[in-house]
């Protein structure tokens, strides 16, 4: 059959059957062989029987999802590249050959190579046209490498965990028969190779009504086999490479299920589904067509219709023709809109349109679809959703990621809502007294700033409510109204309290306010029943609410069993906070897993559940005693986070009462003593005590907890711990790092030693700087078999911390796959460095740390990685433990390669694909992945690398956090793109393939090239203003955002390994589950150049620990406490949870200081249009304030409205103060509202924003005030002239402008280093670019630096260089109020310089205007300080447009005041008058030729011509020039507003006819040659004029001839 049997036989997918007609008109059909015998006809070639669709070298269209950047064809013919062909037996052959060699012509090559007589027995996959060469390339440049690699070489290597070419005789794969006929009526063929159709399977053709053949490349359905399956109704054809569709399939008339998803269609005409008339089912995700057959419109009963992930940039109009659909997925592709007539689906019930580029509002039609009952419009730009409340089925609203600003209306029937991440700045359900049926709704990260107090009165139904990460101050008290409320999620608003109707929520599971600014909790929350796990974190609690009851609620007391045997039906309880668990938690969830009893419907006293309810039992003497009538929390609260507060040893008496506690956190608070019996939870499986000042545990009490697994002890004072540890058997987890340990170990009979706690798998010493472990001598009392100091007896250790200590004659444990032990110094390289981790949920390993000083023995150089696996397995994670083992050696052979066009950059890249390359040679298990960052340091340049959610931060500008990698998930649209182009798909859960939540990562071969390891790499320049990096895995920032993790590590700034420890902890406080690491580098001491003594010891005598600091009476050893930052007394404390993290408040300045007076323009304006989005704007102005008030070192005076008071000891600080917040005010997430304002639109000039949102107006002042304090609020107030100056100045900026003093300029240029010393004129520039370590800054530390509070001057100034500055004189103002004229000047930073040339333009028409006096109508009564230093009650200098091109004046409100002297009280300013009458005078002069000279001018400033000088072409006489001032005197003295309103108009008048006049003089004539010649060369014509202007002054053309 040799030459018959062709198994790479294909009939053209469009080829119709062969005819014959004879002479005489009949048809006569010719017998031709069915397509299961594969009959290759003679007639034919192999090139042209088979199809390259599959290698995507056709010329079709080319779906623009994502580009690789193929080379010409000319130059690919011309090039070679190598490539690997094995032979059966594992043999291989290099073959170096032009990179379009066909399939063909390879096989006479490798018959040659392998010296082959007899091609006719090898055959291949591979199609003859088929280019193996372009197809390797094209899957080589999708895993990340580039021409720079040199493509062609990289086939010489064996790439087979991405492809690998076999040449061999041509062995059919076959599938022999298995079971009874009845299996094969559903068959599933996924994933077995095949090319065709098994033979056996013909016999039951007839019998199949499903068949799967997905993941069998290319797979083929002979026309006779698919005629034989007569009652098939479903057919999976998905992932198989397919150009087209096998023609045989339009010829299965009885399917009503097509599944074509994964392939590589670029159309869909050539299936020809109209001949499918049964069709209900059509799914074609993940291809590559960009429209949809018209022919569609006929398919009647098709109601399922899936085409997410292709390449639609429109929607198509035939799927409206589609009547009869049902569900319609549109996701993932790039449409701008939904059509008007979308309304014609009525029978829609689910429509999916997610990542798509939708804008505004929805179509009005979707009111027609009344049969809607989901819709998921998730990553698109809606802004409305009026329409979909005329929906009366939708039960389902899913409209995350979008612009929706405003909802308020009712949903009848919407049982889930979910807005995260909007614009949302009010939310009103009007039920109108109608009950909906909410039962889940998601309002987090909007910018709510408030609720309706009505708001849950009509939502009885709700079980889950999360409002994250809004502005909220306060609940609604109608929440008590929610019954059936389950889970309340208010993380990170600023509440300052709970409502006390929270009592009400009778069965409320978990309550979540962690991040907010509580400073107490109701007593009510003593009667939530049900409430199991309670969260309150990082807030201002200083304590615990005292028990409360009524005698009205039944007593339920613990049933004798949960006494007996507390573990039962509990056993998964102990997984909260790690340990057990395996699913990775989304931020702000808790692991519902850990809690069996918390997914079922019955309540607590359920008897499935560890209490149950016993009879009522309330006798009268129960309730003298809260322990004899307990609350009914007490007995049904299981976790309890209270970390980051301010809660004393007073807390124990009320949480002694929780008899069923297993998670207890108190970390970070001030917790000195835990009294006797305070830790009498028998039942507990965590404690958290760390970051607290204890210096002992109570040993009878710790020797009760027979069921602790987790005691974490981090940075207290600990001296010693108890031997009762010891007896903790089934403790897991000890960490007592950053103590003060400095005992005997050896003594066991009275202090701890780990050799009792043989179960122990994490155990953190580190940080215990005078602890020493000592070989210990044989003593006759110790245990016989027991060496104490040595760890060889802990076999299941996982993680042993060992940093910081002295050992000595101790041998450690080594690092394996499954341990991890760290002995080093906390500093690599001079620079500080900490490291914290946490067990993955299985307690074993999946994260791995690397460090590496002296790289390559170069003493500037370091290395730092962090591999995090994200499969959790029984053994821990060997791709990890590769990563860390691997990486320095494949780095450093990256490096020896490059050459003068290469870079560090590209070496850091080709190491990571080429770990990937290794990984894919010996992994076994292809679904293990990992994320990993790395961070290399060569001198004093930073580069970093990241794959997947391995993140790292810098912080930089005193403590801004700038992100340096990026996070690779597939939602992201860049991503999406990319992964699409390679196969792969995101699923509407954001998932990739519906598998993993990363799009970039080592490992998960089985879904390359979809996922690959090409990293993120960036680079940075360190200098001075470097702080620290950060590196962390996913466990880190899925609980805290930059900011806050730059806050907390700042606050041990001095002691890295106790900030890295710090950060882990708090993430445990937030509810963190999943395995951690975080690692702190501190890149800021590679520029202090202290003593490295010196450096060590930063915040001794000042830390928490410190001996006489706190009256705790320790002794000299706890000086030895570094980097532990005294907390404040409570006189100091903050209203403000976030602030109080900050540092602390700089003492009031006295003497001479800097005073800053802001204000924002036409707030009164925005309050009025647009209040619920000024309510949100404004806390986000304040935030912005604040905390750059903090980290720069000034003090808030006072605030009134939105105006602020605040004053530096420095004006380099002050100066420092108002560049930051103009920028950062730029950068801010504003409500959408804001931005839509005239005021608030976003301006960009030449690719840099100059303005956008709120614009704050600055005024500064140099002086030396009057101080007092307060005694009400009991802070320094400042009185006098030169408040009031400072007030007045402020008043004379425009929004977005700082205004300064003639004082504070004198101030700056006695400050050296502050201006170029070759720039002294009006416009000072201080723009220069400045070395690491300018010669005007000492470097050492003995040198004299001028500093206060810790903040120096000349820090600050090598900031402002930094930032660069200009400064623009104004000349002489008079303000208001103030006899004397100021002398002013705008500064801006260098980022804003675009707003100094509106300004100067502006300084230039008019430079005597007396901006200080305009009082536009639209903005009197705004918010602002009154006289004696208080900002006045002006919006300040005219209102300029927008545009900033032009002085807009804008005309005050007037009042009738009459005429007459002494107008005192007059509106209108008469200066600005008087200034409008100079203009309008000199404009007319110049119209006529007449120009008024400086020695005649009268009242204003005089017009020059272009070339400085002065023409006096016709003087005026003396006579005129008295006219003149008789005006300016009788507008100044005499005229009322009324008349003064009339002389304006009259002005204005004359200054527009004088203007239009000039113009016609000057380029009436040229108009029109202007207007044409930009038409024939296509330019705006002012920008000739411009030209000819610049060349006739050039030339000297505009000189008059004497």
């Amino acid at each position: 059959m040799d030459g018959i049997v062709n198994p790479g036989y294909q009939i053209h997918p469009l080829a119709p059957h062969p005819l014959q007609t004879s002479d005489s008109g009949m048809s006569n059909e010719l017998w031709i062989a069915p397509d299961s015998w594969a009959v290759q006809q003679p007639e034919q070639s192999d090139g042209t029987m088979y199809s390259s669709i599959a290698s995507g070298e056709d010329d079709g269209p080319v779906c623009d999802k994502y580009s690789i950047g193929v080379q010409d064809e000319w130059e690919e013919r011309s090039k070679n590249a190598c490539i690997r062909v094995f032979r059966p037996d594992k043999t291989f052959a290099t073959l170096q050959v032009p990179l379009n060699t066909t399939t063909a012509e390879f096989m006479h090559r490798l018959a040659g190579k392998f010296f082959l007589q007899d091609l006719s027995k090898y055959k291949r996959a591979l199609q003859p046209n088929e280019k193996p060469l372009m197809i390797q390339k094209r899957l080589l440049e999708q895993m990340g490498y580039t021409e720079q690699d040199k493509l062609e070489d990289v086939g010489r290597e064996d790439n087979s965990y991405l492809l690998r070419y076999t040449f061999g005789s041509n062995l059919i794969h076959t599938i022999e028969e298995e079971g009874p006929p009845e299996r094969y009526r559903e068959v599933n063929f996924e994933g077995r190779n095949i090319s065709t159709i098994p033979i056996f399977l013909y016999k039951y053709s007839s019998r199949i009504s499903s068949l799967d053949l997905s993941k069998n490349l290319q797979i083929e359905i002979p026309l006779d086999f698919a005629e034989s399956c007569h009652n098939i109704k479903k057919l999976i054809l998905a992932n198989n490479e397919h150009g087209t569709i096998p023609a045989s399939v339009r010829t299965m008339h009885t399917l009503e299920h097509l599944n074509v998803s994964g392939n590589q269609l670029r159309d869909l005409n050539h299936i020809r589904l109209e001949e499918l008339q049964r069709l209900t089912t059509f799914k074609a995700i993940n291809n590559q067509f960009s429209s949809l057959p018209k022919a569609f419109s006929i398919l009647n009963h098709l109601t399922i219709l899936f085409i997410s992930n292709n390449c639609l940039s429109e929607f198509p109009d035939v799927i409206c023709e589609i009547t009869s659909l049902a569900y319609l997925d549109i996701s993932f592709n790039k449409m701008a809109s939904l059509p008007d007539n979308i309304g014609d689906l009525v029978n829609l019930v689910g429509l999916f349109a997610i990542g798509n580029h939708f804008e505004g509002s929805l179509p009005a039609s979707f009111a027609k679809m009344e049969k809607l009952v989901e819709i998921d419009i998730r990553q698109n730009r809606i802004t409305e959703l009026d329409i979909l409340y005329l929906l009366p089925k939708l039960e389902v609203l899913l409209v995350d990621y979008n612009a929706v600003s405003v909802v308020s209306s009712q949903f009848t029937n919407l049982k889930k809502l979910s807005m995260f991440k909007n614009h949302l700045t009010q939310f009103n359900l009007e039920s109108f007294g109608i009950t909906t049926m909410l039962t889940e709704l998601n309002l987090s990260c909007c910018k709510l700033s408030s609720l309706p107090s009505d708001l849950f009165f009509g939502m009885p139904c709700l079980e889950t409510i999360s409002l994250d990460s809004n502005t909220l101050n306060t609940l609604p008290a109608s929440i008590g109204s929610l019954q059936k409320l389950i889970k309340l999620s208010v993380q990170n608003n600023v509440l300052d309290s709970l409502p006390a109707e929270i009592s009400k929520l009778s069965l409320l599971r978990i309550l979540d306010a962690q991040k907010n600014n509580l400073k107490v909790l109701p007593n009510e929350i003593w009667m939530c029943a049900s409430l199991q796990i309670l969260n309150c974190s990082s807030n201002l609690l200083e304590s615990f609410p005292e028990p409360y009851t009524t005698p009205s609620i039944a007593l339920r007391l613990p049933s004798a069993e949960s006494y007996v045997n507390p573990t039962a039906n509990n056993t998964a309880i102990d997984t909260y906070t790690g340990h057990g668990s395996s699913t990775p938690v989304p931020p702000g969830e808790y692991p519902s897993h850990a809690y069996p009893h918390l997914d079922d419907d019955s309540s607590v006293s359920s008897p499935n559940s560890a209490l149950n309810a016993p009879p009522d039992f309330n006798p009268p003497s129960f309730f003298a005693s809260p322990r004899n009538h307990p609350p009914p929390l007490s007995l049904s609260l299981r976790h309890l986070f209270l970390g980051d507060n301010r809660l004393t040893d007073d807390v124990w008496s009320p949480l002694s009462l929780f008899l069923e506690l297993r998670t207890l956190n108190l970390s970070f608070n001030y917790l000195y003593d835990i009294p006797p019996e305070g830790l009498c939870h028998q039942h507990l499986y965590e404690l958290y005590l760390s970051g607290n000042y204890l210096a002992s545990l109570p040993a009878d009490d710790i020797e009760k907890l027979t069921f602790l697994r987790v005691l974490a002890l981090n940075g207290n004072k600990l001296q010693t711990l108890p031997a009762e540890i010891g007896k903790l058997r089934k403790l897991l987890v000890l960490d007592v790092g950053n103590n003060v340990l400095k005992y005997n170990i050896s003594n066991w009979p009275y202090d701890w030693n780990w050799n009792w706690n043989l179960s122990l798998k994490y155990l953190n010493l580190s940080g215990n700087k005078r602890l020493e472990i000592k070989k210990n001598v044989p003593d006759q009392h110790s245990p016989k078999e027991k060496n104490m100091s040595d760890f060889s007896a802990l076999k299941r250790l996982c993680v042993l911390g060992l940093m910081d200590i002295t050992i000595l004659g101790v041998s450690v444990p080594d690092d394996y796959q499954e341990r991890r032990v760290r002995t080093s110094l906390s500093e690599v390289n001079n620079m500080g460095y900490g490291i914290a981790d946490w067990l993955a949920p299985n307690n074993h390993i999946s994260t791995w740390d690397l460090v590496m000083p002296r790289f390559r023995k170069n003493d500037d150089e370091c290395l730092f990685g962090l591999f995090d696996g994200r499969k959790t397995i029984s053994n821990g994670c060997k791709l990890t433990h590769f990563l860390y083992d691997s990486f320095k050696k494949h780095f450093i052979q990256e490096q020896a390669k490059t050459r003068n066009d290469d870079t560090i950059i590209s070496a850091l890249r080709r190491t990571f694909l080429s770990l990937e390359k290794e990984l894919g040679s010996f992994t076994t298990d292809t679904s293990v992945g990992a994320s990993a960052v790395v961070c290399y340091i060569a001198r004093t340049k930073l580069y970093v690398a990241n794959v997947g959610d391995c993140l790292a931060i810098i912080s930089r500008n005193n403590g801004q956090a700038y992100e340096i990698t990026q996070k690779h998930i597939p939602l992201n649209p860049s991503e999406t793109s990319r992964i699409s182009a390679a196969g792969g798909f995101v699923s509407k859960t954001g998932l990739l393939n519906n598998k993993i939540h990363v799009s970039r990562s080592f490992g998960y071969f089985d879904m390359i090239p979809a996922v690959n390891a090409n990293p993120y790499v960036s680079t940075i320049e360190l200098t001075e203003y470097d702080e620290f990096v950060i590196m962390a895995s996913r466990g880190l920032w899925d609980r805290m955002s930059y900011q806050t993790a730059v806050d907390i590590a700042r606050t041990e700034k001095d002691d890295l390994m106790a900030a890295a420890q710090k950060l882990r902890d708090f993430a445990l406080s937030y509810g963190a589950s999943d395995d951690l690491m975080v690692m702190i580098i501190g890149v800021g001491d590679l520029f202090d150049k202290r003593d490295k003594r010196l450096r060590n010891m930063r915040g001794n005598g000042s830390g928490r620990g410190g001996s006489g600091q706190d009256g705790s009476g320790m002794d000299d050893g706890s000086s030895m406490m570094v980097g532990k930052n005294k907390r404040r007394g409570k006189e100091e404390f903050l209203g403000d949870s976030t602030l109080a993290r900050l540092e602390k408040e700089v003492l009031p300045p006295v003497n001479q200081l800097a005073l800053v007076f802001t204000d924002i323009k036409s707030s009164t304006l925005l309050w009025e249009t647009q209040p619920e989005d000024m309510r949100s704007a404004i806390k986000i102005h304040d935030a912005v304030m604040r905390r750059t008030l903090r980290t720069v070192g000034g003090y808030e005076v006072k605030t009134e409205g939105d105006a602020f008071m605040v004053c530096f000891q420095n004006i380099t600080s002050a100066l420092l103060w108002c560049f930051t917040v103009q920028i950062q005010l730029l950068e801010a997430d504003w409500p959408t509202g804001i931005l839509e304002t005239e005021e608030g639109l976003e301006v960009v000039e030449k690719g840099v924003v100059l303005y956008r949102g709120l614009s704050v107006r600055m005024g500064i002042h140099w002086g030396t005030p009057v101080f007092e304090r307060n005694p009400i609020t009991n802070r320094m107030d400042y009185f006098g002239p030169v408040v009031n100056k400072a007030s007045r100045i402020c008043n004379a900026a425009d929004g977005g402008q700082i205004c300064v003093s003639s004082d504070v300029l004198a101030a700056l240029r006695n400050i050296p280093g502050v201006f170029n010393e070759d720039k002294r004129s009006a416009s000072e520039d201080v723009t220069s670019t400045f070395p690491t370590r300018p010669p005007s800054v000492p470097t050492d530390s003995s040198a004299s630096i001028s500093s206060v509070g810790g903040f120096s001057v000349n820090k600050d100034i090598l900031q402002l260089k930094r930032l660069g500055f200009h400064v623009m004189e104004l000349g002489e103002r008079r303000l208001k109020g103030l006899e004397t004229p100021e002398m002013l000047s705008f500064v801006y930073p260098k980022q804003l310089s675009g707003r100094m040339e509106v300004n100067k333009s502006e300084a230039l028409v008019e430079p005597s205007l007396s901006l200080a006096n305009k009082t536009p109508s639209n903005d009197l009564g705004d918010n602002s300080f009154e006289d004696q230093g208080e900002v006045s009650n002006t919006e300040g200098s005219g209102e300029q447009g927008r545009s900033r091109s032009t002085l807009s004046l804008s005309r005050p409100s007037i009042k009738p005041l009459g005429s007459g002297r002494g107008h005192s009280n007059r509106t209108i300013d008469p200066a600005f008058v008087c200034a409008l009458s100079n203009l309008a005078v000199r404009l007319e002069r110049l119209t006529s030729g007449r120009v008024i000279p400086t020695s005649a001018k009268s009242g204003g400033s005089s017009i020059e011509l272009p070339n400085g000088s002065v023409e006096v072409k016709n003087p005026i006489s003396p006579d005129q020039s008295l006219v003149f001032n008789v005006l300016d005197n009788h507008i100044k003295e005499d005229a009322g507003d009324e008349e003064l309103l009339i002389l304006m108009e009259n002005f204005i008048t004359r200054i527009e006819n004088a203007v239009s006049t000039l113009y016609l003089q000057k380029v009436g004539r040229f108009a029109q040659v202007l207007e044409k010649l930009g038409e024939a060369i296509d330019m705006d014509p002012s920008y000739i004029m411009k030209a000819l202007q610049m060349y006739a002054q050039v030339g000297g053309l505009n000189t008059r001839p004497s």
